[in-house]
C-alpha cells in the first residue's frame, strides 16, 4: 500500500490530490497550516477505501514540519513511498506595489518550504532506497505574466531546483518530478491582490481583471488531482507533466516564440499598454 504525504489540502489541487490518492486506497497523510480549514478533505474523503490522516503542517515552521514528518513516519511504521509539494501562495500584484516583501514571502513558502519539508523525509526515504518527491509547479513557469512576478520567480526557482535534484537523488532511487498545471479553478487566485498607487498599474490591473472575467473557466482542479496520482503511481514517470490544453502550448511557446513576441503578446492579452519608446544616449529630450 503506498503512503503519501501531501501538503495544503484544505482546498484546490491538494485537497482534489488526497481525494484521487484515497480513491486507490493509498494512505495519504493530507496536512494543512490550519486545522480549521479541514472541513472540505473531511467531506470529500468520507467512505473512501483509503486511509486518510489530517496532519497539522506549516511549511514555513521548520519545528512543524519536524512534528509533522515525526507524526507520518511513526503512523506510516518509518515507511514514506512520495511526498506532493502542494503547499503555495501566490502574491499577486505588480511588484512595484507589492514590493520585495511579497516576494520573499512567496519565496518562502513555494521553494524553501518544498525543499525544508524534503530535507526532513530525505533520510526515511534514503534509508529505504525508495521515494518518490513530486512538486506541483504552475504554467507560470513557462511564461512570465504582469503582476505575477513573485510567483512567477517562485515557480522558476522551483524548476530549477527540482532539476537538480533528481539528477543528484537519482544514484539513491528517489524520483524527483513537476506536475504543471494550466488555469485551473482553486480559492488561490481569490486572494488579495496588491493594489498599485500609480496609474500606470492601477489600469494595467483593473484591464488584467476584466479580461480575466471574460475569458474561459478555469478547469476543474479534480483533472490535476489524477494526474498526481498516477504521476506518483508510474513505475517511470516524466520528470515534467503539464496538465491542461493552455500549459502544452504555453511550454511550446516558450521554447519556440521569441521573448519579445511573447512579451508583446502578454502585453495585449493582459490589456497592458505598449512600450515607452527608447531614447537613444545623449539623445535630446
Amino acid at each position: 500500500m503506498t503512503s503519501v504525504l501531501i501538503t495544503g489540502t484544505s482546498s484546490g489541487i491538494g485537497l482534489a490530490s488526497a481525494v484521487a490518492m484515497s480513491a486507490r486506497g493509498w494512505t495519504v497523510f493530507a496536512s494543512m497550516r490550519d486545522l480549521g480549514r479541514r472541513g472540505s478533505l473531511d467531506a470529500a474523503v468520507a467512505g473512501s477505501p483509503g486511509t486518510v490522516h489530517v496532519v497539522q503542517l506549516d511549511v514555513t515552521d521548520d519545528a512543524s514540519i519536524r512534528a509533522a514528518v515525526d507524526e507520518v513516519l511513526e503512523c506510516a511504521g518509518g515507511r514514506l513511498d512520495a511526498v506532493v509539494h502542494n503547499a503555495g501562495i501566490p502574491a499577486p500584484g505588480f511588484f512595484a506595489a507589492a514590493g520585495v516583501g511579497a516576494l520573499r514571502a512567496t519565496i518562502e513558502t513555494n521553494l524553501l518550504g518544498a525543499a525544508s519539508l524534503t530535507e526532513a523525509v530525505l533520510p526515511a526515504m534514503r534509508e529505504a532506497g525508495r521515494g518518490r518527491i513530486v512538486a506541483i509547479s504552475s504554467v507560470a513557469a513557462f511564461v512570465a505574466s504582469p503582476g505575477l512576478a513573485a510567483y512567477t520567480a517562485s515557480k522558476w526557482a522551483l524548476e530549477g531546483w527540482c532539476e537538480s535534484l533528481a539528477i543528484e537523488l537519482a544514484p539513491l532511487g528517489i524520483d524527483v518530478v513537476l506536475v504543471e498545471p494550466g488555469a485551473f479553478e482553486t480559492p488561490i487566485w481569490k486572494r488579495h491582490v496588491a493594489e498599485p498607487s500609480d496609474d500606470l498599474y492601477r489600469s494595467w490591473t483593473e484591464a488584467a481583471r476584466r479580461r480575466s472575467r471574460g475569458s474561459q473557466k478555469r478547469g476543474d482542479p479534480a483533472v490535476v488531482g489524477e494526474r498526481v496520482a498516477r504521476v506518483v503511481a508510474a513505475p517511470r514517470p516524466h520528470f515534467r507533466n503539464p496538465v491542461g490544453l493552455d500549459a502544452w502550448l504555453l511550454w511550446g511557446a516558450n521554447r519556440l516564440v521569441p521573448y519579445p513576441v511573447r512579451a508583446r503578446v502578454v502585453r495585449q492579452v493582459t490589456g497592458g499598454p505598449g512600450v515607452k519608446p527608447r531614447v537613444e544616449p545623449g539623445a535630446k529630450r
